[in-house]
């Protein structure tokens, strides 16, 4: 605990607990909860900061969260942040009126950083020892319902989701949105099976579970879990449509691009927790298959590093100094030959240097550009379409920056610098030389729907774009071909003419414009897909959403956007 006495007209006493990290565990390159508690013994409006040190020499990035006080009231706020750092201490400070009125470091160390963590919702914070003995660093984090995520960014850093014991009462309506989210785009889901999974049946997430509960019985485990001593507790599951049942202990099927798995038996019973095939159980469930997505960070491959100026600004920049030059050739010409010829030497430099400076403001403005380049890739199986955008920052001669991200968004610096998170979609400070990338994800209602169906007249294919989207140059691609489609504004019906598929060929060299590098990533992507690996067909094509675009009060923002939807088959599914 922490507290600090502040210098204030009307001195306050605030008290700060904090802990990092998922039972101090830290995920490399992810999202991580900092859980802050503070106590004040007046009313106070202030700021919680979050300094979290980088291998910028120019500071840390900063986290900033406004709070407010009440005197006597306890307060806890959860914030979020990237540490890129883990060999140096977060401080964390409590701002009022610009001064520091409470702060506490807390230390890190190489040893708290994982490649992921397995989360536990359970009351006894044991069951996963054996995950020490993983090819990969994952460590297990034991939570309560509070400590699940608000949003589903906040998932970021976790590789499975165990629940075992959930109160579904007390999970607030944002978390249970947030962890459907994370499901439907490749999450892994885990529940345990026992007496506490009856008590799901009729909940909010006893609807995401491929099998229904419907009744404990006594199980003798011989056979499914041998080694294991019997009778042990189980509950009958019920398969619902689409389910894959393995045995009687456990059912598995889809939500979206994500996995959820119920288990008939309790996986942390005491009698589990040393049975020796729990290691290979845990390993299977950390691999279920899930869909990859089309593009990760590599889609900044196809941004260029630097641009040049625009012709007009070169063109003025010569005029400038061909007037310039011949000014200060005739004044320096004329100095020598008059009285008080010096004068209009200094009248020359006094109007040109202001003016020479302006222009440098001006170059530097126009030099300075964000690119946004966007592929929003629908889910299959789920009304929605997750976005995946890279900004890159072009700044020549610095100068400061300020980025908001759409609504329910979040901003991540691909290397991390000096900034500032005013919100986790609100980025500001100083604009590097070197360029700054950003990373943002987000996700969005299916901007597109397509059906692709086939007749013994052929194939015909129905889209209907949705919310006013207009979609250029769209694209059909199946199996490694292509079909070119007129571009899309209202519902579109039509019969494809099977002369007019052509396959596709990624071209040796890379495109000048960056729309066609993008598009040609995309179809590349999934054309190089092997059968079988999610939906046979696609809709892909450019579009124009403000809604998903960069805003910026500082500099000019160039966005670029792709659509890639898997189209519905026969059966309604991609």
């Amino acid at each position: 605990m922490a507290w600090l006495v502040a210098g204030v007209a009307s001195a306050s006493e605030v008290s700060l607990q904090v802990q990092a990290g998922w039972s101090g565990w830290i995920p490399r390159g992810a999202w991580v909860p900092v859980r802050v508690e503070l106590l004040s013994t007046d009313a106070v409006d202030g700021m919680i900061v979050i300094d979290v040190a980088t291998r910028d020499p120019s500071g840390p990035m900063s986290f900033r969260h406004p709070v407010r006080l009440v005197r006597g009231v306890r307060q806890r706020v959860t914030l979020e942040v990237i540490v890129p750092e883990v060999r140096r201490a977060l401080l964390v400070r409590v701002v009022v009126q610009g001064r520091d009125v409470a702060r506490e470091e807390i230390p890190l160390s190489l040893r708290s950083a994982v490649d992921g963590v397995i989360l536990v919702l359970t009351r006894e914070a044991a069951g996963l020892e054996s995950l020490f003995d993983l090819s990969r660093i994952l460590r297990p984090a034991y939570i309560t319902e509070a400590e699940l995520p608000v949003h589903w960014q906040g998932y970021a850093g976790v590789a499975l989701l165990v629940i075992h014991d959930l109160d579904p009462e007390a999970v607030a309506p944002e978390q249970r949105e947030a962890l459907a989210q994370w499901v439907a785009q490749g999450g892994r889901l885990v529940v345990s099976g026992g007496d506490s999974l009856m008590r799901l049946r009729d909940s909010w997430l006893g609807q995401m579970l491929p099998a229904e509960p419907i009744g404990l019985y006594r199980l003798d485990p011989s056979r499914e879990l041998p080694g294991v001593r019997g009778p042990i507790l189980a509950t009958a599951l019920s398969p619902r449509s689409g389910a894959i049942m393995q045995g009687r202990l456990r059912a598995q099927g889809q939500s979206g691009a994500g996995a959820v798995t119920v288990w008939a038996v309790d996986l942390l019973a005491p009698d589990l927790r040393t049975w020796a095939g729990q290691g290979a159980l845990w390993e299977a469930e950390l691999n279920t298959p899930v869909p990859s997505w089309l593009v990760t960070r590599d889609l900044r491959d196809v941004l260029a590093a630097s641009r040049p100026f625009p012709v007009s600004i070169q063109v003025w920049f010569a005029v400038l100094a061909l007037v310039y030059l011949s000014i200060a050739r005739f004044a320096l010409l004329r100095a020598s030959r008059i009285r008080f010829g010096w004068v209009p030497v200094l009248a020359v430099t006094l109007v040109s240097v202001p003016t020479m400076y302006g222009f440098g403001l001006q170059a530097r403005r126009v030099g300075t550009v964000a690119i946004q380049t966007s592929v929003v890739e629908g889910i299959g199986g789920a009304d929605a379409a997750r976005v995946r955008s890279i900004i890159a920052l072009l700044s020549p001669y610095g100068g400061a920056f300020d980025f908001t991200a759409p609504a329910g968004a979040r901003a991540q610096p691909i290397e991390p610098h000096a900034l500032t998170f005013d919100s986790p979609a609100a980025i500001r400070g100083p604009a590097p030389p070197s360029g700054l990338q950003l990373e943002v994800l987000q996700l969005t209602p299916m901007p597109v729907r397509g059906r692709l169906r086939e007749s013994p007249d052929g194939q015909r294919v129905d889209i209907t774009p949705r919310g006013g989207v207009r979609i250029e140059e769209p694209v059909l691609v199946r199996r490694g071909q292509i079909y070119r489609l007129p571009p899309i504004t209202t519902a579109l019906s039509i019969s494809l003419d099977p002369a007019r598929w052509e396959t596709f060929a990624a071209p040796p060299n890379a495109p000048p414009a960056l729309d066609d590098r993008l598009m040609g990533l995309v179809l590349a992507r999934i054309a190089g897909r092997p059968r079988g690996s999610g939906a046979s067909a696609w809709l892909v094509g450019r579009i124009n959403s403000p809604e998903l675009s960069l805003r910026s009060r500082s500099t000019s923002v160039e966005v670029h956007q792709v659509v890639a939807v898997p189209l519905l088959g026969e059966e309604g599914r991609p």
